[in-house]
């Protein structure tokens, strides 16, 4: 009987150290590939983030306000925000489930010192609120409580005219180092901003010519990737950067993805880089897609 339990327990043993040894083998698999970008070469695959061409629409939602301008989403998924360009004015949103904007109840605070206002994103944390005026215009308020518009402080302003003659989308990098817009010229221009999140800091270094008809984007929080979409058409197009937040290092993807048509003014995407939004001039609405934060393609 001893010697049945020693050999019991023995076997166990050695499964479990089995298992143990296994799964720091895969653990160390992934972080290989996602940490250093390592072809997996024995299956002659390829690491590819932020898939488009398994995306699949979720869901929508009808605003009570028209010509939705631009969103944005705290870390949590809380939060969401969405620019108004009949008011002029950025408006929150509570959610009760993460990132689900069919659980997103009514405005929960306004911000309006945005005039004619065409984008609004959340930065450092949700401590500043990022918006793109009229007359060339970038502009930053401070939110002593983050993610809140009630609590928004006295904005600055730079002009942004050397490069981009009617700015409509602004992003800033998730580090703060950097600031990119684009519009009419269907181009998008990096700023290296000197001090962190300050947008009157800016000084131009480059630019990417996307494709035809490109007016809003967003950027991935590890900096690899933009997705950048058509006015028009709606479709989502991928923008790989070699060097995280680096535009010179920037390459068109051949991985799209085919959205509702309409006049589509903003493109936000959630921290986990699962889910993606479009705002929709014509239908007033939101709209919220599911793709691949993690796959694999023949290399």
């Amino acid at each position: 009987y001893r010697e049945n339990l020693n050999w019991m327990f023995n076997g166990l043993g050695k499964w479990i150290d089995w298992v143990k040894n296994d799964a720091m083998d895969r653990k160390q698999s992934l972080a290989d590939v996602e940490d250093k970008g390592l072809a997996l070469t024995n299956l002659n695959l390829k690491l590819n983030k932020y898939a488009l061409s398994a995306g699949k629409y979720l869901r929508l939602k009808i605003l009570g306000t028209s010509q939705p301008r631009g969103i944005d989403f705290s870390e949590d998924g809380l939060v969401a925000l969405i620019g108004d360009g009949v008011n002029n004015q950025a408006s929150t949103y509570p959610l009760t489930t993460p990132f689900d904007i069919s659980t997103m109840g009514a405005a929960s605070s306004t911000e309006g010192t945005v005039s004619l206002l065409s984008d609004v994103s959340f930065a450092e944390g949700g401590s500043k609120l990022i918006g793109v005026a009229g007359n060339n215009r970038i502009k930053h308020t401070p939110l002593s409580i983050p993610y809140d518009l009630s609590s928004a402080g006295t904005p600055s302003a730079n002009f942004i005219s050397g490069q981009e003659s009617t700015p409509t989308c602004v992003v800033v990098s998730s580090d703060g180092g950097n600031m990119y817009i684009s519009g009419a010229n269907e181009r998008i221009y990096q700023y290296t901003l000197s001090t962190a999140f300050d947008v009157t800091s800016a000084v131009y270094t480059n630019n990417f010519h996307a494709l035809t008809g490109i007016g809003y984007f967003c950027l991935s929080p590890d900096g690899t990737t933009m997705l950048a979409i058509h006015i028009l058409t709606g479709t989502i197009y991928k923008i790989d950067l070699a060097t995280p937040f680096d535009i010179s290092t920037a390459v068109t993807h051949a991985d799209t993805l085919a959205t509702a048509t309409g006049i589509v003014v903003g493109i936000g995407m959630s921290s986990c880089g699962t889910q993606v939004y479009t705002t929709d001039d014509s239908g007033n609405v939101v709209r919220q897609y599911e793709i691949n934060y993690l796959s694999y393609i023949p290399n």
